[in-house]
């Protein structure tokens, strides 16, 4: 290698880079004096005193402020990116709150229109509250969070009217030395060290409830104020932010100002942050709590819940407190499910529980590590490892085997428990001696999102011969579990089902809490999903099913329902009774020979006689042909005299009312009727009339309730919330198709035609039935439609009269509701409560 080194002295600088440095900052200074003479924009923000260029530098270490200015790379890049100009300016927040703003730089339009339409550049800084609480925030050429981040918060200002930083600041005054406001350095973590005016954000579970959010760059506080509150999630597992409005409405309009609130005005004031924490009650029954934790419910998620305090009045004055076993069979459940499963557990604002976990012989060397865990943890929870793998039925029962509790609850694995829901459950123990209790469900989804849910009617035995509709929360008082024989292997699959069975043959005890206190979680391997993946169940269940109505004495077959796990039961008939069949024909639509050639071919069953009642003179050419009867009545009579006079003359021991216009699609539709007909536990049975049904009025979600809409929504809500196409009970039953024994119906007295001639004469007798014990039933296996046909518009008379008398004679029964029909997702739609539904469902 030939030729020389330039040797650098100390101090020296390589001439090339030198010159090459010196452009680029001269660059950079022409480039800034450009865009400040040319560019409006540029001047707008560099004047506004919301561009931080520092904290802009220092959130990306690649820019360098000597070759660029960070001004001129967020005008031409960093707002696009969703960059913040300055700590308490969120971008991305500002965008999806103020849409007007997407196509542009958000912080240009915040300064020119934002602060005037009072939108708020970042979830803790309240934009018109800071405006009107410090006027001198607008004069100047301020905005109000200009004035807050020069000014406001040396002064001692409030970003928004509940948090107060004057305690964070003392506590910590090295940010205040170092220029950094006290919101900026809170929400930039300084909160994990000092909570100051957000005490009860519970960053370890908001991370369990949001795991996405910790692998995230911001802080989870800042995903909560961000993502969290429009996502409805929860800041702390028992801050329930829609109870907080509904008690508190000066606490909204949102979640994040109901939180807000409590941590700022309610904790002082004692406000509940939910229903079951009273803290006034806490911190006099608990009064060293005080000497550790700032607040009772500090106290009580740290500490309170282990020590099996009871939160409120309400469960410590309980008169029964029964231990409830939950029973839980584990295998291989993934750790954060498994963990979220054991927690909706062990944080129950109800503590008399004991938890039953069997381990299925999981291989995951995790599942032991959280169970060894949690029982170390709490002596409640209880742990049974099972060496071979014997099954849900079998890990179920070696589960229950631990327990030592007065009732057994049963929850999986992957699934969640409300917080209240052992406290429901002891609720109904002590108002109704309950021994087989079960509640409405939520499906979730992997991340705990609400996806649906489900609204059961009360027990409804004959709903339970189609599906297991009561499934979860299911909880049975552990005598009946013992004598039910515990769960059945061979039934792997629908061993819940076949349990459900047996206890409801063991008692009559049985309550539904209309409320979801029960989370079942949508996975690849549940049948929440895919109710094909598990055709091993379908086939189970039908054997159950078999095999409890052997037990019960029913000889019937079970035939495949319309989907998986839904099933018929076809019930044999041992003898053909003789059946009237009862028709009133209108007045101005077909005549009776025009009915018999439609209907004759459809009137396959015998012994059946057939009376046909016209109105008016009689026709003297009319003739019956064997086994049918055209009798003529007056015209005065109600349609209730009408019919009760054509039972009376009736000798068949069971009759049939039908309405003219309506057409069976099968022939043996009268036989299907009388398989419920002859069980002499029912009542009046009816088919499924497919153009018949509630029609979309808006039902109970406010409005005047009048005749007409009340009477089909009476009839057909039940059956259409619990699925038409799944036999039920029913409250009652129309006209229209009715069948009934007619020595019961001689002992209900008939239709009342006094009070009821024309209207609502069928829904009062079956109500009388119901009254007297007697079930009411819908089967959807007698089908048929209704004929396009013109009423008689003088029928519509006396309709709003008879709706007066009705509302009156069962006003009792109307305030307590249809017991098969749960309003729970009008409820939900609607935001009425259950008492205001009621009233509407009474007629005022």
């Amino acid at each position: 290698m030939t030729g020389k080194r330039k040797i650098m002295t100390a101090g020296q600088e390589d001439p090339v880079r030198f010159v090459r440095k010196v452009y680029f900052r001269v660059k950079r200074w022409w480039r800034t004096c450009r865009f400040y003479l040319t560019d409006p924009h540029y001047r707008t923000l560099a004047r506004s005193g919301l561009f931080d260029r520092r904290y802009y530098m220092d959130s990306d270490p690649g820019l360098d402020p000597r070759y660029i200015d960070p001004l001129i790379h967020y005008l031409e890049a960093g707002w696009r990116e969703g960059r913040k100009p300055n700590p308490l300016f969120d971008s991305a927040y500002y965008r999806e709150m103020n849409p007007a703003a997407a196509d542009g730089d958000p912080l240009l339009h915040y300064i020119e229109k934002g602060w005037r339409e009072v939108a708020d550049p970042t979830p803790l800084f309240f934009t018109a509250w800071y405006a009107g609480e410090y006027p001198e925030s607008v004069r100047r050429g301020f905005t109000p969070l200009c004035h807050y981040l020069r000014r406001g918060w040396r002064q001692g200002n409030r970003p928004n009217p509940y948090t107060d930083f004057s305690g964070y600041l003392a506590a910590r005054p090295e940010p205040a030395a170092q220029g950094i406001n006290p919101l900026a350095h809170f929400l930039d973590g300084g909160y994990r060290l000092d909570r100051g005016p957000l005490p009860f954000f519970d960053e370890a579970y908001y991370l369990e409830d949001n795991p996405a959010a910790a692998g995230l760059a911001m802080t989870p506080l800042a995903h909560y104020l961000q993502y969290g509150v429009r996502e409805g999630r929860r800041p702390n597992r028992f801050f329930d932010p829609q109870y907080y409005l509904a008690c508190h409405p000066e606490a909204g309009p949102s979640g994040l100002t109901a939180f807000l609130h409590f941590n700022g005005v309610g904790r002082r004031l004692g406000y509940r942050p939910n229903p079951l924490f009273d803290p006034e009650y806490y911190a006099r029954t608990c009064p060293h709590s005080a000497d550790t934790h700032l607040h009772p419910l500090l106290h009580y998620q740290e500490e309170g819940i282990t020590r099996r305090c009871h939160p409120c009045a309400e469960v410590a004055k309980l008169a029964e407190k029964p231990v409830i076993s939950v029973i839980t069979p584990v295998y291989n459940t993934d750790e954060h499910l498994l963990r979220r499963c054991i927690h909706s557990v062990l944080y129950q604002a109800y503590p008399h529980w004991e938890l039953c976990l069997a381990d299925d012989g999981s291989d995951r060397p995790h599942v032991r590590e959280i169970l060894e865990e949690y029982a170390a943890r709490d002596p409640r929870i209880k742990v049974r490892r099972l060496e071979q793998n014997r099954g849900i039925a079998g890990a179920s029962n070696a589960a229950a085997e631990l327990a030592g509790g007065d009732y057994l609850g049963f929850l999986d694995h992957d699934d969640e428990l409300s917080l209240d829901a052992l406290y429901e459950v002891v609720r109904a123990i002590n108002d109704h001696g309950a021994e087989v209790i079960y509640s409405d469900e939520d499906l979730i989804n992997l991340e705990s999102r609400h996806l649906d849910s489900f609204f059961k009617p009360d027990y409804n035995p004959e709903l339970l011969l189609t599906h297991n509709y009561i499934t979860h929360f299911l909880v049975a008082r552990r005598g009946l579990f013992t004598a039910a024989g515990g769960f059945a292997g061979e039934y792997e699959g629908a061993q819940d089902y076949d349990l459900v069975l047996k206890l409801t043959e063991l008692t009559g005890s049985i309550v539904h809490i209309p409320k979801p206190l029960y989370h079942w979680r949508a996975s690849d391997t549940s049948t929440s999903v895919d109710p094909a993946r598990k055709t091993y169940a379908d086939a189970a269940g039908r054997r159950a099913l078999d095999a409890a109505l052997a037990r019960r004495g029913i000889k019937a077959r079970v035939e495949p329902g319309e989907w998986k796990f839904f099933y018929r039961v076809r019930r044999e008939l041992a003898v053909k009774p003789p059946v009237t069949l009862i028709v009133m024909m209108p007045g101005n639509g077909e005549n009776p020979a025009q009915w018999l050639e439609r209907m004759t071919p459809r009137l396959g069953y015998e012994p059946l006689d057939v009376r046909l009642v016209t109105v008016g003179a009689p026709d003297p050419e009319e003739k019956a042909p064997p086994g049918v009867v055209i009798q003529t009545v007056l015209g005065e009579m109600s349609p209730a005299a009408v019919l009760n006079r054509m039972a009376s003359e009736s000798k068949a021991s069971h009759l049939l009312f039908a309405a003219p216009d309506f057409v069976p699609r099968d022939s043996d539709w009268v036989s299907v009727l009388l398989e419920y007909s002859m069980d002499r536990t029912m009542g009046a049975v009816t088919g499924r009339i497919e153009n018949d049904g509630m029609p979309a009025l808006g039902f109970g979600t406010g409005g005047g309730m009048t005749w007409d809409r009340f009477r089909p929504f009476f009839l057909y809500a039940s059956r259409d919330s619990n699925n038409a196409y799944c036999g039920q009970d029913v409250l009652a039953v129309p006209i229209d198709l009715c069948m009934v024994r007619r020595d019961l119906f001689e002992r209900a007295g008939g239709f009342d035609e006094g009070l009821f001639p024309r209207f609502f004469f069928d829904i009062d007798f079956c109500l009388r039935l119901h009254e007297m014990g007697l079930r009411n039933v819908y089967t959807p296996l007698c089908r048929g439609e209704r004929l396009p046909m013109d009423r008689d518009a003088p029928m519509a008379a006396g309709g709003e009269q008879e709706f007066i008398g009705f509302k009156s004679k069962w006003r009792d029964l109307l305030r307590r509701g249809d017991p098969y029909y749960n309003p729970g997702r009008v409820l939900a739609e609607s935001g009425m409560s259950r008492e205001q539904w009621l009233e509407w469902y009474a007629g005022g």
